[in-house]
Order: structure tokens, then C-alpha cells, then sequence
């Protein structure tokens, strides 16, 4: 356990002043199989620190994996190192207490009993249904992880907060086999109580998902109306509203640049930084430890604010929208947890709207297929084709290309199969009109 007052003494000696330090210790077990066998089983306590100071109105941090005791001197030093060389810093980064904070409910008790024999079990039985539903699936593997994590966080103002979370997330990948055809598939659950998840559903639609994709046929090269599903919604929106932090706007690295105010996505698009939503993503307190809140960020296409935290709030002259967030020994703006409000219609109702086009069910090379500044993006894809109001042969290649911003202002329906996606992002399926996509 980190001594507190015996960091903020050393720090003070070195006239770092004010100092601030956010402290977390996570316990976390980690368990794969494949097939019925473990193949790998951890168990390991981790820590992790940063810490940031003024030292003569100049501002350093540093950031480490070791969070105990025997480090103190070092991390002191580090931050001072840093902020001789750093930027311009203000006492007003570093908060004080009186600000209200909202509770959220992240640590969940229907997690506190688990045991890696209840998760080898779980998963030998994900192994023994998924081979009993389908003779073709060759391979199950499995992983669950679990993690329980202390977030502890003080500065020399006399700020003091804490937050408690835990998780178990399951991910089965399968493949099956058709003769020399070979097939894989996936799924995953988020899970806040181990009694209550239904692992047979969980692993009929991992197998569904799997053996759907046999007999796959090749697309012509068109312009299709284009179901994304929940994931691959998620992914390219996320991706394209990161440019909504004041940070890329100051570096002029932004769509979004001066256009606050103003239509930049179809009307049918709200979309909101949601970190009280009742999730496992939900957080009390940012990175500069300024207080989160719900707010909308587009509002039926129109963008009603930038992300901001303590530093890029001071130059853009307003108040910060508590979205500070630690990337690379710095705070930064960035979604707290990003959600894409529903529309009306189900799943079913959205493909008989498309008719005839295609439901993309996966994207991949999304980190070197996607152009951030300019929005154009290429990017291979898989799904199914949409035929007379329903789902029918699978794709297992193509390729979809377009402009994230020109197409989401293409926005045809928006579902309300609302999911809490892995790239932590909730999202409905929303069908785009037009998209280019390759194939034969």
C-alpha cells in the first residue's frame, strides 16, 4: 500500500507544489482453454501510479507500473525531472475539495465469491455444449478474466477520492469444419453475476454465429444499403467522434474543427458521453479528478460540444466537461463512456427495411484502414447478403470504403437493439445508404 503522506512530504521538499497522485491495485485471474483443457491459468495483484506537480508554475507527471513504497523517491524525482522540461502549468489543475461527485455502482457482489474451479468449470461446459449443438465445430477456446480494481486518488489540496470496480468478461472462439470448408466465429459476454448468466444461450449464438458463415458466395462490386451491426457501428463512430476532443480541435487534427453549433451528422444520430449509465464503465471522477456527468454531444446531428478537461478547458476560455483522461503520461480529452441513443425499430424491422443490400457483421484493419483526418477509410469486411427483407448467404470477404463523416450523414434507421459493445461503446445496428462495396 502506497503511503500517501510520505509521497506528498517528499514531494514538498522538492517544491512541487501543488502534487497530485492517483493510485490503483487490481487483482486479476486469468484462465484459457482449449477445448476441455486449461491452457493457461493466472492469478497476479497489480499496480499502477501517476503522478503530476507544479515546480516553478512548470508541469511534469510521470506514470509507472510500481505503486509502493520503496518507489516514492523516484516517482518524486521523475515528476520533477519532467516539469523542468515540461509545459506551463496552473494551480487550477489541481482541484480542490466541495465539488459533487455522484456515486456509481461498479463493484458487483455476484462476482466476490468466484474461483478459478467455478471458471475452468464454465468454460468446460461452454466446450462440451458448443460441441454438442454442432458436430462440425473442431476447436472451442475460451477465455475468462476477471479483474477487481482500488482506484485511490489525493493531492496536496486536501482532495481525497476512491472508487472500487470489478468485472468477468467470456470470449469463446470456435471453429467448425464442412468437409475442407473452414469456418470461425465468436462471442462474448460482460457479466456483473456469475449465477445469473446463461451460458447455453451464450454458447448457442457463439455457434450460430460460427456455422452460419459456411457455402459463403462472393458480392459484386456496388454501391449497397448497408446494415452495421452493433459492433462495427461502435467501432467507426468511436472512432470518428474522438475528433470531438478539444485537444484535436487545438491541434487543428479535427473534422469537427469550428463547427459547434452546426449539422455534421444525419438528424437521426444523437449520441452522448454517458459514464452514469449503469454499467461496468461507469465512473465518478476523471482523470484531472473533476466530477463526470451525462451530457449529449451530438444532438440529431448537431454537435453541441467539444470533450474537454482542466487544461483544454482553460485555453478554449470555458468550463470543462470532466472527460480528462490519461494517455501517454498526459491528460487529455477523451469519451467516458460513449452511447448511441436507439431508435425504434428491432433488428427484424431494420432488415426488411434494407430489402435487398448487406448486413456487415465484422470490419478488421481498422487501425491502418481508417484515415482519422480525413475520415476516408478501406477496410475488409465480412456478413451476409440481405435478400427480400431477410438474411441469406454469408460474405466472407469484401471490402466496404467510403468517408465515416459523408456516410453517417447517410443515415438511413437506427435499431433499438442497443448493445453494450466490446469496445465499450453502447450501440444500436444503424443502416447507412450507399456505401461502396468490393467484392468480385
Amino acid at each position: 500500500m502506497l503511503n500517501f503522506k510520505k509521497l506528498f512530504l517528499k514531494a514538498k521538499e522538492e517544491n512541487l507544489e501543488p502534487f497530485e497522485v492517483t493510485s490503483k491495485s487490481a487483482l486479476s485471474l486469468s484462465i484459457s482453454l482449449f477445448n476441455d483443457e486449461v491452457e493457461n491459468l493466472t492469478s497476479s495483484t497489480d499496480g499502477g501510479i501517476y503522478a503530476r506537480g507544479l515546480y516553478k508554475d512548470q508541469l511534469g507527471s510521470f506514470s509507472s507500473d510500481k505503486a509502493d513504497n520503496s518507489e516514492i523517491d523516484f516517482i518524486v524525482n521523475q515528476v520533477l525531472e519532467n516539469a523542468k522540461y515540461g509545459i506551463k502549468g496552473e494551480p487550477e489543475l489541481f482541484l480542490k475539495p466541495g465539488l459533487k461527485y455522484q456515486r456509481v455502482h461498479t463493484y458487483f457482489k455476484g462476482l466476490e465469491n468466484i474461483t478459478s474451479e467455478l471458471l475452468v468449470s464454465l468454460g468446460q461446459k461452454i466446450y462440451k455444449l458448443a460441441k454438442e449443438l454442432d458436430s462440425r465445430i473442431d476447436v472451442v477456446q475460451t477465455s475468462l478474466e476477471y479483474s477487481s480494481t482500488i482506484e485511490t486518488a489525493q493531492n496536496s489540496n486536501g482532495l481525497k477520492l476512491k472508487d472500487k470496480s470489478n468485472r468477468l468478461v467470456i470470449t469463446t472462439s470456435l471453429q467448425a469444419k464442412d468437409g475442407k470448408e473452414i469456418q470461425s466465429g465468436f462471442n462474448y459476454a460482460f457479466v456483473t453475476d456469475l449465477n445469473k448468466l446463461n451460458y447455453e444461450e451464450f454458447t448457442k449464438e457463439a455457434v450460430r454465429k460460427t456455422v452460419s458463415q459456411f457455402n459463403g458466395i462472393e458480392v459484386s462490386s456496388n454501391k449497397y444499403n448497408v446494415l452495421l451491426n452493433n459492433e462495427s457501428a461502435a467501432i467507426l463512430l468511436s472512432i470518428l467522434l474522438d475528433q470531438t476532443s478539444a485537444y484535436s480541435v487545438k491541434n487543428h487534427l479535427s473534422l469537427f474543427e469550428n463547427k459547434v453549433g452546426q449539422q455534421v451528422l444525419s438528424k437521426k444520430l444523437t449520441i452522448l458521453d454517458a459514464p452514469h449509465s449503469k454499467t461496468l464503465f461507469d465512473t465518478s471522477f476523471d482523470d484531472d479528478l473533476y466530477p463526470t456527468s451525462n451530457k449529449v454531444i451530438v444532438d440529431k446531428g448537431v454537435l453541441k460540444t467539444y470533450l474537454y478537461d482542466l487544461q483544454t478547458a482553460k485555453e478554449f476560455n470555458t468550463t470543462t466537461t470532466g472527460n480528462g483522461t490519461s494517455e501517454g503520461g498526459k491528460v487529455v480529452p477523451a469519451f467516458n463512456f460513449m452511447v448511441i441513443k436507439k431508435g425504434r425499430l428491432s433488428f427484424e424491422e431494420l432488415v426488411k427495411k434494407v430489402n435487398n443490400g448487406i448486413y456487415i457483421t465484422s470490419l478488421e484493419g481498422i487501425g491502418t484502414g481508417i484515415n482519422s483526418q480525413s475520415g476516408d477509410y478501406s477496410l475488409q469486411a465480412s456478413g451476409y447478403l440481405i435478400e427480400d427483407g431477410k438474411i441469406s448467404k454469408p460474405i466472407p470477404l469484401m471490402t466496404a470504403s467510403g468517408n465515416l463523416l459523408k456516410d453517417f450523414n447517410k443515415v438511413e434507421a437506427v435499431g433499438s437493439d442497443s448493445k453494450l459493445t466490446y469496445y465499450g461503446v453502447n450501440s444500436p445496428s444503424i443502416i447507412l445508404r450507399k456505401i461502396s462495396v468490393s467484392g468480385k
